[in-house]
């Protein structure tokens, strides 16, 4: 079986995500950090009930063949949070800009 990666991310765009009332209003700086690892991270002012917006990374550069079964996706994430202990982060996956799975965090 082979495998392929791990690939990064070619593009990072900020969105907020649709949800009414959910305060995911606070903007990234540099969120163009997240498409290496090498300990330069986005940062973002958090305060009590107001969160960052969502970080959509895509052009992971994958080459699949078409009659591939894929069998598993590893996703990494590497993060810290200076100012608000227990902050949790969540991971969705997007096939065609649509969430699937389940969000993990």
């Amino acid at each position: 079986m082979a495998s392929s990666g791990p690939n990064s991310p070619a593009t990072v765009t900020p969105v907020s995500p649709g949800w009414p009332g959910a305060g995911y209003t606070t903007a990234w700086a540099n969120p163009d950090n997240i498409k290496v690892s090498d300990n330069s991270y986005a940062t973002h002012s958090q305060s009590a009930g107001n969160n960052s917006q969502e970080l959509d990374s895509t052009g992971f550069g994958f080459s699949i063949p078409t009659d591939a079964t894929i069998t598993g996706i590893v996703v990494e994430i590497e993060g810290k949070c200076a100012i608000a202990p227990g902050a949790v982060m969540y991971a969705k996956m997007l096939k065609a800009g649509v969430v699937v799975g389940t969000q993990k965090n």
